[in-house]
């Protein structure tokens, strides 16, 4: 009986704990602006990294008072934190299928002295093969300031990087277990070591125009339309209209200026 309470009670602190994580699953439109005082659940790996990634509370994009994430490097050779990595494997996992994410956006500040060539990486749950692959790399520059990046992770555009095996894309992006940003001039990961300083905020999961509207029910995919403005009721939003704006049942001068 004694033992039947300890297992009881093992089990019930284990779902605590187990309810007590953050969500495992990607939604459109979230934001990890750190004003939390945290990293968001982003770190680098090992534990030994001299320079694990760090909230810092000022000097973000808005200025004092905005927090951001700085991920750093020593550019040491094959040694704990030698190289610009930040991963992240609970609100940035799951089905991107699903939530209608087709790209991230971030602002990003090069705080080093040398250009940095950032990427993602997706990662397959590992259960489930582990495969990989990257997007392509935004360049910036050092002394950049902040700017806003953005990396497309539909699976046309995400390149394969490792094994085991080839896996298809679109599979993969249904079952995303690890995001990691990284510095790679190639798009193997992680390929180079270089003293580096970077600055992360607002990373946002969005869909292919960023309005924030699942391309299945946005009426203007490919174009930001955030109203669902249809002036014409012809489901094909106003903002990617390219023939009667007005709905008068005429293509006008009217219609060519309101395009």
């Amino acid at each position: 009986m004694e033992r039947f309470r300890r297992s009881s009670g093992a089990l019930a602190l284990a779902l605590c704990l187990w309810f007590a994580l953050p969500a495992r699953a990607v939604v459109l439109g979230q934001v990890d602006d750190f004003e939390d005082g945290t990293t968001r659940g982003w770190h680098a790996g090992s534990t030994l990294n001299p320079n694990p990634p760090a909230n810092v509370p000022d000097g973000g994009p808005t200025g004092a008072g905005d927090a951001f994430l700085q991920v750093r490097s020593s550019g040491m050779f094959a040694s704990p934190g030698g190289k610009l990595v930040a991963i992240n494997s609970l609100q940035w996992s799951g089905d991107y299928t699903a939530a209608g994410a087709a790209r991230i956006s971030a602002d990003v500040r090069n705080l080093g002295q040398h250009q940095l060539h950032l990427r993602l990486l997706i990662e397959r749950e590992p259960q489930l093969g582990g495969q990989r692959f990257t997007t392509p790399s935004v360049l910036v520059p050092s002394g950049s300031g902040w700017v806003h990046a953005t990396w497309p992770i539909d699976a046309a555009s995400l390149i394969p990087i490792s094994s085991p095996g080839p896996a298809d894309p679109a599979e993969v992006l249904t079952q995303v277990g690890t995001l990691r940003i990284y510095h790679g001039v190639a798009p193997f990961y992680p390929n180079t070591e270089t003293i580096s300083n970077l600055g992360i905020d607002n990373l946002q999961a969005e869909d292919r125009d960023g309005d924030l509207l699942p391309d299945a029910s946005d009426n203007c995919p490919f174009v930001a339309n955030p109203d669902q403005d249809d002036t014409d009721t012809d489901r094909r939003g106003d903002a990617c209209e390219c023939t009667d704006q007005d709905g008068d049942g005429r293509n006008t001068v009217t219609d060519l200026i309101a395009i």
